[in-house]
């Protein structure tokens, strides 16, 4: 093999290795290489599903994303995040490999069920999906009010102040946060496309904000400025007129008329 051997790129290489880099940025796994296997059998899981390219496909990597973040919010241990068991496997070992059962994958191992519900299985359309992402921020705001401690938010007793001065504070100490450096400590807050999109939002807002102000103030010192230029120019029209009533020519004028 020479050093002018080239080799192709597949197309499809780079958005796979941005989208492995976005969700361990965003979840921050202690083991990269047990993360890498869920990653990818959760990728293959979705792949078989939706029979069309996840990476590309809007729909289907919103989906990818949600079975991600189940599988690794699942309590019970996926084989990918599990230790293989000595004894187990040497058990194993002596039954025929056509009579062992097969492991399950990340995608059929799901979160038990209420009683009486029959439906275990990841939703798939987009209604269901909306109503899982909806409910996922509801239970984060949850949690993140009962424990500001450890997302760098002061504590503050909220039951002696109304809902609209706590609605204030708690943006205005989101604001300062987003923009201070380092941002936001949160797993999954950082760096993401809406994160990004509702800054950029923000600041054109603020933006349009303080340029009305300015022109506003800019007005009202106009308006006020010629308030008292003219004041100015009737206090001195009639200081004239009046020196000029007691001027000599003005008195030897009256004596001749008299």
């Amino acid at each position: 093999m020479t050093d002018s051997t080239k080799y192709k790129v597949p197309s499809n290489l780079r958005p796979l290795l941005e989208s492995f880099t976005r969700e361990t940025l965003r979840n921050q796994p202690g083991d990269l290489v047990q993360f890498g296997r869920l990653f990818f059998d959760t990728l293959a899981d979705i792949q078989k599903e939706h029979k069309s390219d996840v990476i590309t496909d809007e729909k289907a990597y919103y989906a990818f994303r949600s079975a991600l973040q189940n599988n690794i919010k699942n309590p019970l241990k996926t084989k990918a995040f599990s230790q293989p068991d000595s004894n187990s496997d040497s058990k194993q070992g002596s039954i025929p490999s056509t009579q062992r059962a097969p492991h399950p994958t990340v995608m059929q191992i799901q979160q038990p069920s209420a009683p009486g519900s029959s439906n275990n299985s990841r939703p798939s359309t987009p209604a269901e999906l909306a109503a899982a992402t909806k409910i996922q921020a509801a239970y984060r705001g949850h949690f993140v009010r009962n424990h500001p401690e450890k997302f760098g938010i002061d504590t503050m007793d909220y039951t002696r102040r109304s809902s609209t001065d706590r609605l204030h504070s708690a943006d205005n100490k989101k604001d300062l946060k987003r923009h201070s450096v380092g941002g936001y400590t949160l797993e999954g807050l950082t760096n993401s496309p809406d994160d990004r999109a509702a800054t950029r939002i923000q600041a054109e807002i603020r933006g349009y904000l303080a340029r009305r102000h300015v022109e506003a103030m800019k007005q009202k010192n106009l308006e006020a400025a010629t308030k008292i230029q003219a004041h100015v120019r009737g206090y001195l029209t009639r200081k004239k007129l009046h020196d000029g009533d007691d001027s000599p020519a003005r008195r030897q004028s009256v004596n001749s008329n008299a």
